[in-house]
């Protein structure tokens, strides 16, 4: 059967009318809410839905197959792109291909702005490991629990953190547009008359103390936040060392007066080596080097590695 809808209809609630008089077709007496999901549902068993492909995007990861749920036009458009363009169709093949060899001796993921969860889901597909993924803009969160709960192959724990994280708690007014790609707590106002949403933001040490969390690995992706990321978790990472993966985002970081060089040789100091590549956005995964002197990318992700881990030897013997 195919249903003449396009998924935004299905998911969007300004098409309710249109899925309940589907719903009456196919016999079903349910909620809005509860028609939706089931209408979804179905499409993940196969059924056709015209103006999409697929109802999941599926990558291989650590010898296992990962299927993310397509839930509307932004994870289409997400997903998407990587097919047939990069390796393995992975979103950032380099971050992917290095999860892939972190998560082998990993046990709990930490992941600061999960987006649609892509990471977080890869993390988690062997059963004995656990990912919480934190994301604060509430409409990509929902999608972010889309993917939790509907991604095939997710066999370990997952838990959504709808939450920002920072250096104190607190609350902080955003100005950004919550619906923006780039959303980030980086684009604050100090004006009270500013037009925005204030939002409760908490520290990385807080969250893990108050919720009994041991990382042993963190990804940190928050659009020119990540100082104030960092800086809130130093109990955790001093106590637990774990590994720290970042995009810091240079212009964001340089609007705020930090300097990108200062911020690496404040994580150096804490007893970590500093990894990057070459393109993150490159179409093929690229080895993570030493990082002798800032890219030429206005972005570029870091690796950042205890002094004293095993996982050197591994970096040390990657073929450029």
């Amino acid at each position: 059967m195919a249903y003449n809808l396009h998924l935004k209809q299905l998911m969007d609630d300004s098409a309710l009318p249109v899925t309940k008089v589907l719903a009456q077709k196919l016999g079903l007496l349910e909620t809005a809410r509860a028609i939706k999901r089931k209408l979804f549902d179905t499409l993940l068993k196969g059924q056709q839905v015209i103006g999409i492909e697929a109802a999941e995007y599926k990558v291989p990861f650590d010898g296992r197959e990962i299927g993310f749920p397509i839930c509307g036009t932004h994870s289409k458009q997400w997903f998407q792109r990587y097919r047939d363009i990069t390796q393995n169709g992975w979103h950032e093949p380099s971050l992917t291909r290095l999860l892939e060899m972190l998560a082998k001796d990993s046990k709990c993921l930490i992941d600061i702005g999960a987006h649609l969860g892509y990471f977080s889901a890869l993390f988690a597909s062997a059963p004995d490991r656990t990912a919480y993924s934190v994301e604060l803009n509430p409409k990509t969160f929902s999608l972010l629990e889309r993917t939790l709960t509907s991604a095939s192959g997710v066999k370990g724990k997952t838990m959504a953190v709808n939450a920002g994280f920072s250096d104190e708690e607190g609350e902080v007014l955003v100005t950004s547009a919550f619906t923006s790609p780039t959303f980030s707590l980086a684009k604050t106002e100090e004006n009270p008359d500013a037009r925005g949403r204030r939002v409760n933001i908490t520290t990385l040490d807080w969250f893990c103390a108050d919720a009994e969390v041991v990382p042993d690995f963190i990804k940190i992706d928050v659009e020119g936040f990540e100082q104030h990321v960092w800086r809130g978790g130093q109990q955790v990472i001093s106590k637990y060392r774990p590994f720290v993966l970042m995009e810091l985002h240079t212009p964001q970081l340089k609007a705020q007066s930090i300097s990108t060089l200062a911020f690496i040789h404040e994580i150096q100091t804490a007893g970590y080596l500093v990894f990057s590549t070459q393109d993150n956005r490159s179409k093929q995964a690229e080895p993570f080097l030493p990082l002798d002197e800032l890219p030429q990318a206005q972005n570029f992700d870091i690796l950042c590695v205890p002094k004293d881990s095993d996982f050197l030897a591994y970096l040390g013997n990657q073929v450029a």
